[in-house]
């Protein structure tokens, strides 16, 4: 599935190209295989609380194998408090961008779970 995003990706861009719509034009890809590496809970746009996640390599079986991962621990996630009306104005930034950031995802990228 991601060779036919891609490729008609490019296939749009050669089209700029022929038609002259820009004067040269290539694509690129690149994939992030990435897991959730923070947690973030927003309240009522006044308030985030926000943590890394740890990441712990250990050993898991599977398969009648024993296979190296790494796991993300956030349940023991330290939250860091920020609000807005503090005298730190970098405090009400980070809620105010936190939102647009989470907001821009549930808008964007987020599909409902069947």
């Amino acid at each position: 599935t991601i060779d036919r995003y891609t490729g008609g990706l490019a296939d749009i861009v050669d089209e700029l190209v022929e038609h002259g719509l820009v004067e040269d034009g290539s694509v690129s890809v690149r994939v992030v295989a990435a897991p959730p590496l923070s947690k973030l809970y927003l309240v009522n746009g006044t308030d985030a609380f926000f943590g890394w996640y740890a990441i712990t390599p250990h050993k898991v079986k599977y398969d009648g194998k024993t296979i190296p991962v790494v796991d993300l621990m956030g349940k023991d996630t330290e939250l860091l408090h920020f609000a807005t009306g503090q005298p730190d104005q970098s405090a009400s930034l980070f809620v105010s961008e936190s939102q647009q950031f989470f907001e821009a995802q549930w808008n964007l990228i987020a599909a409902p779970l069947n």
